[in-house]
């Protein structure tokens, strides 16, 4: 044996064939799998990164605004000393820009985002509670109240004026400085009437102030009631004092109780512009960026505000294709992005405790959810005075929005390129398969006709191409090879019984010439029937070779007959006629002639003889045997019927084969049966374009067999 060394592996055909060997399916299908494998993880890989590198750009990037505006009001500390000392147990009454009008329908639902803002008024000697909360939108002075109150007394119009109940006052300074009141009553849920006070408090019912534009409205609440009400700003003079009070009313004998927004101006006034205007100027850079920007002192009071932050809006369906792909296709980039980036927490909680670390010297950030936005990103720094003493917090505070637009924008190339990458893989793969499916196919139809119905080889060699390198290619070159050994062997097979009949009859002549000279002389011997019986046994042997080798032959000399046009119903009627002599109660049905087929007539007669002798071998004794002929379509149906056994089932399958037989006991008179008169039929009926087959018939029992020919149709 020749040794492989190294340098025939490194030979071009070494390699050729090693490269041709390592692209094989499995190969392939282990490339594909791994690029499916990775797509999901290199997408996760790339949202997180993406996130994180975002989170840390809008996180550094708002600590330089918020330590750049710290650095400024450092330099100038008085501007957060000139808000009025307030008394600890009154907070400010403060306004806020909005982004949007609301609607005046006393629901809370569209005040969310300003909620955290709301001041809370409390006199717990009194049992009266509510929270304000103020805006500035468009020119309008919005406010809304909420009034814990269990027990709500509706004031309800007697004659000229009004009998005690809950209601709402709001006072306010006009330009020329004159003070005015307003009474908001409700009588039910819904529309509030409004109505001028005189200067001791009464209320003036001669006619609502429509002309005023005001508008309020009030709604209950499980703890209570809400009031939302809009007046113009206009109304208020240039220093914008107003003062709000609500009247609590339990009982219609006692006193009413009373709390009023008790502010730093004279007589209880709030000026809703005590913010500092020089933080103000300070802050103005900060007006038209989208982000949030408050200047606390150390008390936590807000002295300056500017900035807002925009809220995302949701876009309207489109109902057209292109439109529609787009809008899902957005919504669902959002959704994954909340789903990976998650923001978790309260506002009412974690803004204070942001504004408590930083007065404790902390730079702090932190996130929150919010209402029509993905959540907000918020830093708060401690403002030092010389002496490191915390004198302030700025806030600043922007909607993770504006962050996640760029991550958005990323996150859309990305499944886009993911969805092309997909889509040709799963294409590939598409064509991969649908190609090994056929080749399977075509391999599994051309296997299956190399054998014919009865199991016998057509051919040996495979139609299809055996050049290939894969799994397939090597599948097709061992069938085709155990094909061929398969057709070697059957032809072997085939040629026994010609080579056992050739080889055996010299013998047998032998033998038959000395039992011939034996009987001659032993004829009045007593031994001369065992030499009778010899001769008999010789003779069933010569049968059975003559059978055997007319049957391995029979194919090839059906190959070499020619065909021509015979009358099938005057053969058959003629002879079940010359039959009928020798057979009794052979009775046939049918027409006599008209039927015409391409057919060999001596081995139709052939296949009729083995038809009629199984027939007789298995009637039941003076039962009529009943042979019939008739037309369905192109084809006739030649049967015969005997009235005796029936056939199992379990035999059925190899009722045709050659050299099976079921019968008993053989016939004497040397006629040896060796189970081919079955076989002969299937195979002359086969040759003429038709199908023999079988059935049981009961009542009585007993089995017919059919022939289905082909006919010439005129």
């Amino acid at each position: 044996m020749a040794k492989v060394t190294a340098g025939a592996i490194k030979s071009p055909l070494g390699q050729q064939r090693l490269g041709q060997r390592l692209w094989r399916l499995r190969s392939q299908l282990l490339v594909v799998a791994l690029v499916l494998l990775s797509l999901p993880y290199l997408g996760y890989r790339f949202i997180d990164a993406t996130n994180g590198l975002l989170q840390q750009s809008q996180a550094m990037a708002q600590q330089q605004v918020s330590q750049s505006l710290a650095n400024l009001f450092s330099q100038r500390p008085e501007l957060l000393l000139q808000l009025p000392e307030l008394s600890a147990q009154q907070p400010l009454l403060f306004v806020q820009p909005i982004n949007q009008a609301k609607q005046i329908d006393g629901n809370s639902a569209d005040w969310q985002t300003e909620m955290v803002q709301a001041a809370e008024f409390i006199n717990a000697e009194a049992g009266i509670h509510f929270t304000s909360t103020l805006g500035i939108h468009a020119g309008q002075l919005y406010g809304k109240l909420q009034v814990y109150d269990q027990h709500w007394l509706n004031p309800s119009r007697q004659g000229n004026g009004w009998s005690a109940g809950d209601h709402i006052r709001l006072a306010y300074v006009d330009a020329q400085g004159l003070e005015h009141e307003l009474a908001l009553m409700a009588p039910s849920p819904g529309s509030m009437n409004i109505y001028a006070t005189d200067n001791s408090g009464q209320i003036n019912v001669s006619q609502p102030l429509t002309q005023l534009a005001l508008q309020a409205a009030m709604q209950f609440t499980q703890d209570g009631y809400l009031v939302e009400w809009r007046m113009p700003v206009s109304l208020l003079g240039t220093e914008l004092l107003l003062r709000v009070s609500v009247i609590d009313i339990d009982d219609t004998s006692a006193a009413s109780r009373i709390l009023t927004t008790q502010g730093p101006e004279q007589q209880g006034y709030t000026a809703l512009n005590t913010l500092s205007n020089q933080a103000m100027a300070l802050l103005a850079g900060q007006q038209e960026s989208p982000m949030s920007v408050t200047l606390y002192d150390s008390q936590l009071n807000r002295l300056a505000h500017t900035g807002h932050i925009p809220l995302a809006t949701q876009d309207s369906w489109h109902w057209s294709l292109p439109e529609l792909a787009r809008q899902v296709y957005g919504r669902l980039i959002t959704h994954i992005m909340s789903f990976t980036n998650p923001v978790s927490g309260d506002a009412l909680l974690q803004r204070p405790r942001l504004l408590n670390l930083a007065l404790g010297g902390i730079v702090i950030q932190d996130r929150w959810p919010m209402q029509q936005t993905q959540g907000i990103q918020a830093t708060a720094m401690p403002i030092f005075a010389d002496n490191q003493q915390v004198i302030g917090v700025v806030l600043v505070e922007q909607a993770i929005d504006q962050l996640m637009q760029i991550q958005r924008q990323a996150m859309e190339q990305m499944v886009l390129i993911s969805l092309t990458t997909a889509l040709l893989i799963m294409l590939t793969l598409v064509l991969l398969f649908w190609r090994l499916a056929q080749r399977i196919r075509t391999l599994g139809r051309q296997t299956h006709a190399l054998v014919d119905a009865s199991g016998r080889l057509q051919t040996g060699k495979l139609a299809i191409k055996l050049d290939g390198q894969d799994e397939i290619s090597d599948l097709a070159r061992d069938i085709s090879n155990v094909m061929q050994r398969l057709q070697q062997h059957q032809r072997f097979l085939a040629q026994i019984p010609r080579t056992l009949s050739h080889e055996i009859k010299n013998p047998l002549n032998t033998i038959s010439t000395s039992l011939g000279n034996l009987k001659a002389e032993l004829a009045e011997h007593p031994s001369a029937e065992y030499i009778h019986a010899a001769q008999r046994g010789l003779y069933k042997i010569e049968s059975i070779l003559t059978k055997l080798a007319s049957a391995a032959s029979l194919e090839q000399a059906l190959d070499q007959e020619a065909k021509e046009s015979i009358d099938l119903a005057y053969l058959l009627s003629s002879y079940c006629h010359y039959q009928a002599q020798a057979v009794d109660q052979l009775d046939y049905q049918g027409p006599t002639q008209e039927v015409f087929m391409q057919a060999v007539d001596y081995r139709l007669e052939q296949a009729l003889d083995k038809l009629l002798d199984n027939a007789k071998d298995f009637r039941q004794p003076l039962t009529p045997i009943k042979v019939s002929l008739r037309l369905d379509g192109p084809w006739a149906l030649v049967s015969f019927c005997n009235v005796g056994p029936t056939i199992d089932a379990n035999q059925a399958p190899q009722l045709f084969h050659s050299m099976v037989s079921h019968r008993a006991t053989a016939k004497e008179g040397g006629k040896g049966h060796f189970g081919l008169g079955l076989f002969v039929v299937r195979t002359i009926c086969e040759h003429h374009g038709g199908q023999v087959s079988w059935h049981n018939q009961h009542q009585p029992d007993g089995v017919c067999f059919q022939l289905r020919l082909p006919i010439n149709m005129a």
